[in-house]
């Protein structure tokens, strides 16, 4: 069972994990893969801050990744194991992730009222000027893991 980017948008994860448990045979294992949005942006300060607290009013657990082995273990898994990898771009055109999704979150973020419609031109515009004059870059952390429930 893979279990991939829901955990941030239903919740509560340990309740999610439980019920991933109870459907599994003795002995099956679950895969699962979050991400941490917090990024890391070659933008001014205020706008990264700005940015990056989108995602606390817009996920219903925008830092589940950082606790996927808690809610895992509280929920029964033995052999828990998860690891961390860095994603990064040079370019919003390195993947259609930077150059589609990270720019369209302060279109939804504006339009659900989180965002005034100018800070959110004024953040656009950043990114584009970034990636206009090469300086563009931007990280953020993905946690994926296994857990088994015991035979």
């Amino acid at each position: 069972m893979l279990i991939d980017k829901v955990l941030m948008h239903v919740g509560p994860a340990g309740r999610v994990l439980e019920r991933a448990f109870g459907s599994l045979r003795p002995g099956g294992l679950v895969g699962m893969v979050e991400w941490l949005p917090v990024f890391a942006l070659s933008l001014p300060n205020d706008m990264v801050g700005d940015y990056n607290a989108l995602f606390q009013s817009m996920l219903y657990d925008w830092n589940v990744a950082s606790h996927l082995k808690g809610h895992a273990l509280r929920a029964g898994f033995q052999d828990v194991e998860v690891g961390s990898f860095l994603v990064t771009a040079d370019s919003l055109n390195d993947n259609a992730f930077w150059r589609d999704f990270v720019p369209a979150q302060l279109s939804i973020a504006a339009h659900q009222g989180l965002l005034f419609e100018a800070r959110s031109s004024q953040i656009a515009a950043a990114f584009q000027e970034a990636e206009r004059s090469g300086a563009f870059f931007g990280a953020f952390l993905v946690r994926a893991g296994t857990a088994r429930r015991p035979a």
